[in-house]
């Protein structure tokens, strides 16, 4: 059989398969994991039960506890690597954090997003910093690195169910205060994308974070299509900030996920559906990152979704909030003012803005005319070179815009012709 004959039946096989839903790809690791703590962790089921009622308790009272104010979270990630290609690049690392705070910040939303749905998202206020100091306050970039003889550590556990990835003296690497930081481990995991604990369930102490496999990670590096838009690890960090898949704990039964605006679904769909899919007789919100498509075809959390994952940082996991080593290296000890620079500032058709020492700062421009009446506004994430589209025509003459992080602000003149 020639070549050609060969991948044609190969292409034919993964289309159908894709048609018919055959062999579907396992995502999310979570469920499993569960049920493998329950049968190897003594009390686990019943800590599970009692988080679940916790957190079930919280839904209900979610407005008395959502701050609305944004909140920066300290991360730092394990590198667990047995061959070089596991072992990714700082760089790497940084487009996971700067997906992390396009999508929580809801910024990557389809233009094509159905119209029964395009009033359910909003920005979660939530942020994501590598961290600049280790528990012992040692300067850091957040990235330790650890070689391990062990392959596919990922998914490994020792006799009493801990899993090797967690703990350096077992070939993985220690996680660091998980009140105070959120840990990532990267590796070779092999059955899933990624798994995360939520609140209040990591089987043991030392394991509570997200794990990920190294071709999931980020958006450039060693990742792998069709999940190369670090959602992998949008979708764990949803998790680990409480929330359960879209369609709730069990998949079949139209389950109930605690967020009253995600419509009920039966469970997972998965690579890049077409609008309407339906079950429980609703159309489903598979464009959410809770469920399993791929990456270029999920793009919001809701407003609920949101809500409750700040309610659950107050109440659950609190030590976050202390700022801990908190501030990104890349705005260490410099202002707005210093690292953005508007050319030219005589505009026509669109603003253009270049940046120094970008981070992972979400960047909010107002633009406001010589009376000082609000004209237009934008949110990009911070980059070297930006551009702001003037969409409608706006009078010649003088202008200001104001350009805004949560920590700092500063506003350039500029004349539009």
């Amino acid at each position: 059989m020639s070549l050609l004959k060969s991948m044609t039946l190969i292409w034919v096989f993964f289309s159908l398969s894709i048609s018919l839903g055959i062999a579907q790809p396992i995502h999310c690791g979570l469920d499993d994991i569960n049920r493998e703590a329950i049968s190897s962790v003594s009390g686990f089921k019943e800590r599970l039960l009692n988080t679940d009622k916790r957190l079930e308790i919280l839904a209900r009272n979610i407005n008395s506890i959502s701050p609305r104010n944004e909140r920066t979270l300290t991360v730092v990630v394990h590198v667990v690597y047995n061959d070089a290609h596991e072992n990714i690049s700082d760089i790497q690392i940084k487009s996971q954090i700067a997906a992390l705070n396009r999508d929580f910040a809801c910024m990557d939303v389809s233009s094509d997003i159905p119209a029964e749905f395009s009033k359910s998202f909003e920005d979660t206020g939530i942020r994501f910093c590598l961290a600049t100091v280790d528990p012992s306050g040692n300067p850091s970039n957040g990235i330790t690195r650890n070689y391990t003889d062990i392959q596919q550590i990922g998914l490994k556990k020792d006799e009493q169910g801990r899993r090797l990835v967690h703990y350096g003296r077992k070939g993985g690497a220690d996680g660091w205060n998980p009140d105070q930081y959120i840990n990532i481990w990267v590796c070779n995991i092999t059955n899933y994308l990624g798994y995360a604990t939520r609140p209040g369930q990591a089987p043991h102490a030392e394991e509570d974070g997200l794990v990920i496999d190294y071709r999931y990670f980020g958006t450039q590096g060693t990742v792998f299509p069709p999940h190369i838009e670090g959602r992998t690890a949008v979708h764990e960090m949803g998790h680990y900030l409480g929330l359960l898949h879209i369609w709730g704990q069990n998949i079949g039964d139209c389950g109930d996920d605690l967020i009253l605006d995600t419509p009920p679904q039966d469970g997972p769909k998965y690579y890049c559906p077409i609008y309407p899919i339906q079950s429980c007789n609703t159309n489903n919100m598979t464009m959410n990152f809770m469920d399993y498509t791929d990456d270029p075809c999920m793009y919001l959390f809701t407003k609920g979704q949101g809500a409750f994952m700040r309610a659950v940082l107050v109440d659950q996991r609190a030590g976050l909030l202390s700022g801990n080593g908190s501030t990104c290296s890349e705005q260490s000890g410099k202002t707005l003012e210093d690292r953005l620079h508007l050319a030219p500032s005589v505009i026509s058709g669109e603003i253009l803005i270049s940046m120094t020492d970008p981070g992972n700062e979400i960047l909010e421009f107002h633009l406001f005319n010589s009376g000082n009446r609000w004209v237009c506004s934008y949110k990009q994430l911070a980059s070297e070179n930006m551009s702001l589209p003037l969409n409608h025509y706006l009078p010649p003459g003088f202008y200001f815009l104001q350009v805004k992080t949560s920590l700092d602000q500063t506003t350039f003149r500029l004349i539009i012709i």
